[in-house]
């Protein structure tokens, strides 16, 4: 009986550590770097000088083994130097408001308007909390104190979103792009205290920044991929080229990810690299486009991340892909548009090169990606236990020499496309066109305003991270127990590994990964009530929308 009472009691311990946290002499949100093992389920993005990082957790040692969820925004300055060793002395912390241990949460900045808006993400809180965030659903606004400074505060606006079905989902791909937010498909969960069931969710939902109004383009969205499960998509990334397309009003790009099976959301068919498919805001509409490579193209893979750069001497930009599950080591690849061509850009500097996802990116000091977080494997408790090679799990990627470092610089220089892909444009390669229509959108018309001078570099974390990248086109082409608990009492080491799988599993069994049947199941999945996430709520806009509120 006294095994029981103290068996019962270490689990008891075991929720309370992880719903609550440890109090906060005992944890960190930021640990230090000897205390950290592992960063993941978190989104990040740039505002102004700033990095902001939300959601997830972060495992840490001591006292003992514990991931708590974190209910801070981390915020790092990229107007000043640092390195990853000594990071943590920079970091500065945001209260979150209650209901905000959030994980992958989409992030779209504002620099006009000097905030972030969140929407989405799955829910780690207590039933009763986590109910009422998810039937009623809010879009998170965290707005500056000043134009120049990193602290500001967390609100949530009530406006119901959309005059048609808005779903709260997660692990859809995101980004913002001229004033507009964008999450491409994700997952949907419902629950009702006790249980959860999890679908596939269509859609391509767009929130107007400006005008505070929601719509979702399902049928455009459904160009991406073929029959029944057209349209869905997860676990990608998404990138804005803000001065391409029609017009010039911007082009969003897709890349990785999967396409959940309607009848059964746990069944996530992999992306080809292969093909990229876009969205044109200019005439509402989605096109794809096959893609060429110098060797090889990239593995189709999930939880990879995003960003962008545009050199201000050359008509091309690149995006940077990184990571993902399906690849080992993880590999930097670079996707030169408008040759839609794929270049292999290495690890060189990465240190003990290994998988990673469920990390962040964004770009800094012009030239500078910045991963933050990750893990070796994705679902398992064992993805947060090993110590990650990356101190405070955080690397810096010259996009211009292709070098992973330590150190991020302020004042680098800016960013020039990679030799290279400098090389190939030379040597007069333009991408194979699918047709004449994704051609002209990357022709440069008249009525499209020049770029203005000097450099201008934009990323998504797609992951993991929204940001802006000027871009002119060139003519004709160069254009995350399911592991039952094991608690031994043979001394400290058995106790630490049994913490380990235990917290680690319980985060795995908050992801999508174990999904069940998204229409009536055969069987249901019984979770832990404290662990939920996302709900599908479809929501209708008042006939006349309120005043701006925290727009």
């Amino acid at each position: 009986m006294a095994a029981l009472r103290d068996g019962f009691s270490m689990y008891f311990l075991a929720v309370v550590f992880l719903l609550l946290g440890l109090t906060h002499s005992q944890v960190e949100e930021f640990p230090s770097a000897d205390n950290f093992r592992r960063r993941s389920f978190h989104s990040a993005t740039v505002l102004g000088d700033n990095l902001y990082i939300l959601g997830g957790g972060a495992s840490q040692m001591s006292p003992r083994f514990s991931i708590p969820p974190s209910n801070k925004t981390l915020v790092i300055p990229l107007n000043e130097d640092w390195n990853a060793q000594t990071v943590n002395s920079k970091v500065q912390m945001i209260d979150n408001q209650k209901g905000f241990n959030i994980i992958r949460p989409a992030l779209w900045p504002n620099g006009q308007e000097n905030r972030i808006y969140s929407w989405g993400g799955g829910v780690r809180e207590t039933y009763p909390l986590a109910n009422e965030t998810l039937t009623n659903p809010t879009l998170r606004v965290f707005e500056k104190a000043s134009p120049d400074g990193l602290y500001g505060t967390w609100s949530s606006d009530r406006t119901l979103p959309g005059d048609s079905k808005i779903k709260f989902t997660q692990e859809g791909s995101w980004t913002s792009c001229n004033g507009l937010g964008f999450v491409f498909g994700g997952l949907t969960m419902l629950n009702d205290g006790s249980r959860w069931r999890g679908t596939a969710s269509p859609g391509l939902v767009i929130y107007n920044m400006t005008s505070q109004t929601w719509r979702n383009e399902s049928q455009v969205a459904k160009k991406v991929g073929r029959g029944p499960n057209a349209g869905n998509h997860a676990r990608g990334n998404a990138v804005c080229l803000p001065e391409m397309g029609t017009q010039g009003k911007g082009i969003v790009v897709f890349i990785g990810g999967g396409r959940p099976d309607n009848s059964d959301a746990r069944d996530i068919e992999p992306v080809p690299m292969d093909t990229v498919y876009f969205y044109d805001i200019g005439s509402n509409d989605l096109y794809s486009q096959k893609t060429t490579s110098e060797i090889s193209t990239p593995v189709a893979r999930q939880y990879a991340c995003a960003v962008a750069a545009k050199s201000s001497s050359t008509p091309s930009y690149e995006i940077f892909f990184f990571g993902g599950d399906g690849e080992k080591p993880a590999t930097t690849h670079v996707l030169t548009i408008p040759g839609f061509r794929w270049f292999n850009a290495g690890n060189t500097g990465a240190d003990n090169p290994q998988t990673r996802s469920n990390h962040a990116c964004v770009v800094g000091g012009k030239r500078q990606m910045i991963s933050v977080g990750g893990t070796q494997v994705v679902g398992g408790g064992e993805q947060w236990v090993g110590k990650d090679p990356w101190v405070n799990g955080i690397k810096v990627f010259d996009m211009v020499d292709l070098k992973w470092r330590n150190d991020y610089k302020s004042g680098a220089p800016d960013y020039e496309s990679p030799a290279m892909i400098k090389k190939w444009y030379n040597e007069g390669n333009v991408a194979e066109w699918d047709s004449d229509a994704v051609k002209n959108l990357f022709t440069v018309a008249e009525a499209t305003p020049p770029s203005p001078p000097g450099p201008n570099v934009g990323a998504i974390a797609g992951g993991v991270a929204a940001g802006w990248i000027v871009l002119t086109a060139l003519v004709d082409g160069l254009v995350f127990w399911c592991n039952q608990r094991r608690r031994g009492r043979a001394g400290e080491a058995a106790r630490l590994r049994d913490d380990q799988a235990e917290e680690g599993a319980r985060w795995d069994c908050d992801s999508s990964a174990t999904l069940v049947n998204a229409g009536p199941p055969a069987e249901v999945y019984t979770m832990p009530t404290e662990l939920h996430n996302g709900v599908d709520l479809p929501h209708e806009l008042p006939a006349n929308p309120p005043g701006k509120g925290h727009y």
